[in-house]
């Protein structure tokens, strides 16, 4: 389970990824010791490694499907003892990784999807609770991503302070001759 929070503003896309411990126990097969604990050694490892698999796995598509380029902006580790980090406490042990996304002018769409852990091996399923907000409004309602496949695509108006648009589907007026929104997609073969 990864929580993520993406900020759009008009020049950049930011995503700050929230991962437990147990994430990169299980991606990169580190092992307890006899006392249960994963070394330290082996955590910063893994906090390492992963930021790479989060670039490649954790995919911002632009309003013609093509893929934005990040790079790991800033990496918040956990407080790890010498001793490391006993299994059971993996999951109470979280590493956030903060990404940046430039832009060259103010996304209108933006697709995500996520397929972390599914690359270069075994499938491990993987869930992202994830929480957007372009700059100057309110976050939009959670949504959660499987690592299957799914995308979600937000729409955006930068015309005014807030401004909002018709949520994404929803059907137009049939009387001002206007087709319901195709969210700027002509073709989900990209995708």
């Amino acid at each position: 389970l990864t929580s993520a929070t993406v900020e759009v503003s008009s020049n950049q896309v930011s995503a700050s990824l929230e991962v437990m411990c147990e994430d990169l126990v299980m991606l990169y097969g580190y092992m307890a010791d006899k006392d249960n604990y994963i070394s330290r050694a082996n955590l910063e490892e893994g906090m390492r490694k992963h930021s790479d698999l989060l670039l490649r796995d954790f995919m911002l598509r632009d309003r013609d499907g093509q893929l934005l380029s990040g790079k790991l902006a800033h990496l918040e580790p956990p407080v790890i003892p010498d001793r490391g980090v006993l299994v059971e406490d993996l999951m109470q042990t979280k590493v956030v990784y903060l990404m940046a996304y430039p832009v060259a002018k103010p996304p209108d769409y933006l697709t995500i999807q996520q397929k972390i852990g599914s690359g270069g091996g075994a499938f491990l399923p993987s869930v992202m609770q994830l929480i957007l907000h372009q700059a100057g409004t309110e976050s939009r309602p959670m949504v959660v991503l499987s690592g299957e496949g799914d995308v979600q695509t937000f729409e955006f108006d930068w015309s005014g302070a807030g401004a909002a648009r018709p949520p994404p589907g929803a059907t137009a007026d049939p009387a001002a001759g206007q087709p319901p929104p195709s969210m700027g997609i002509e073709s989900y073969g990209a995708i």
